[in-house]
C-alpha cells in the first residue's frame, strides 16, 4: 500500500491555505497546516512532514527564519522546501535559496504549477532517499567484505606458515 505524501503548508493567509486543500483534493496527500513559522516548526515536530510549502512574510515567525533553523536541523534539512510568495525580486530569490530553499514560486501562482513543482520535489526527495539507502548497504557490504577478505588473509597467511615449517 502506498504511503500517503505528508505537506505541511505554513501560510498565515487563510484564502491561500483554503485554495491549497482545493489543489490538492485529489492528489493523495494529506495536508497540515500553520499561519506561522512558529507554528510550522510545531507542526513539523508531530508530523514530520515530506515537502513544506512555505510563505515568507508572516507575523510571529516569518519564513526566513523558519527556514534558517529547518536547514540548520540535521533531523529536518533534508525535507524540501518550496518557497511561496509574493515577493520575487532577485535578491529575495538568492538570499532564499542560499538559506536552504529547494524551489521558488512566485504568487499568485497556477495551481498546475504548484502541483508540478510538489510532485518534482517529492520525486526528487524519493530518489535521494534510496540512493542514500543504497550507499548505507553499500558500505555494509564493502565492510563485510573487508572482514571476509582479512579473515581469508588471516587464514592464507597460517596456512603458509605451517608449510613452511613442515
Amino acid at each position: 500500500m502506498k504511503k500517503k505524501k505528508k505537506i505541511l503548508i505554513v501560510d498565515d493567509d487563510k484564502r491561500f491555505r483554503s485554495l491549497y486543500e482545493i489543489y490538492f483534493e485529489f492528489e493523495d496527500c494529506d495536508l497540515y497546516f500553520a499561519e506561522n513559522g512558529k507554528q510550522g516548526l510545531e507542526v513539523l515536530h508531530k508530523t514530520i512532514p515530506d515537502i513544506i510549502l512555505l510563505d515568507l512574510m508572516m507575523p510571529v515567525m516569518d519564513g526566513y527564519q523558519m527556514l534558517e533553523i529547518l536547514k540548520n536541523n540535521p533531523d529536518f534539512s533534508s525535507i524540501p522546501v518550496l518557497v511561496i510568495t509574493v515577493n520575487t525580486s532577485a535578491e529575495e530569490i538568492v538570499r532564499t535559496m542560499r538559506i536552504g530553499a529547494d524551489d521558488y514560486l512566485k504568487k499568485p501562482f497556477d495551481f498546475r504549477e504548484l502541483v508540478a513543482r510538489t510532485k518534482k520535489l517529492l520525486e526528487l526527495k524519493r530518489t535521494q532517499e534510496t540512493m542514500r539507502k543504497e550507499a548505507m548497504f553499500l558500505r555494509q557490504y564493502q565492510t563485510f567484505l573487508e572482514n571476509e577478505v582479512n579473515k581469508w588473509a588471516g587464514k592464507a597467511a597460517n596456512f603458509k606458515k605451517q608449510l613452511t615449517n613442515a
